[in-house]
């Protein structure tokens, strides 16, 4: 539960980085004590705001999905909290996922970790895009890992950006099953993460 309370903590206190567009603090505190009741050990995900999150709004930073709350959750998302992931919030984006900035979305713009925190207000760096507050939010420590989704390089991107680990699988290892499309037949979810290890991680998670 303690790492699940951090995460909690960081995504209040670096709220101005606007990684994050819904927060679901209550949700990853209740799944994190079910996944202590089932012997898995709980841990702190983001997850791009285009993935199904059922009762959850999903937005794809869209003003025309502003409101709108998901009937069902994404496949991969699903099995990603079977194996012990409390989700912290679902991660700001450009919309609909058309952007390398991760600025060209409803909620405001993403801005990068490593942003001058004095002028943040005016002066900030691009965490890169799409998948840009995926990115930040692990860069934070707000996530241990983040899923994100990679057409072109959209959560490699931001994790160049923001000095982290971006690995896109092969098409079709991950289910695209509740993934709001940019293109069919390139989209990936993707994986951000610190290191390697850390994708690897959850890549074996039977995901």
């Amino acid at each position: 539960m303690e790492c699940i309370e951090e995460a909690i903590f960081k995504a209040i206190k670096y709220r101005k980085f606007n990684s994050l567009i819904t927060e679901t603090f209550d949700l990853a505190c209740f799944q994190a004590k079910e996944a202590l009741k089932k012997g898995k050990t709980p841990f702190p995900v983001v997850i791009k705001d285009c993935y199904m999150t059922r009762k959850v709004r999903t937005t794809c930073a869209s003003r025309n999905l502003s409101n709108f709350i998901a009937p069902y959750t994404a496949t991969i998302v699903s099995r990603l909290f079977k194996e012990g992931g409390c989700l912290i919030g679902k991660a700001n984006m450009d919309e609909f996922c058309m952007g390398t900035s991760s600025s060209k979305g409803y909620f405001g713009p993403v801005k990068n970790g490593l942003s001058d925190q004095a002028n943040l207000g005016t002066d900030w760096r691009s965490p890169g895009g799409s998948s840009g507050g995926c990115g930040v939010a692990v860069q934070l420590g707000i996530s241990s890992v983040s899923l994100g989704s990679d057409t072109g390089g959209s959560s490699r991107n931001p994790a160049a950006f923001t000095g982290l680990f971006g690995f896109k699988p092969s098409y079709g290892i991950l289910s695209r099953y509740g993934l709001i499309p940019l293109v069919n037949s390139l989209d990936c979810p993707s994986v951000i993460a610190r290191t390697a290890a850390d994708c690897n991680f959850l890549l074996r998670k039977d995901l």
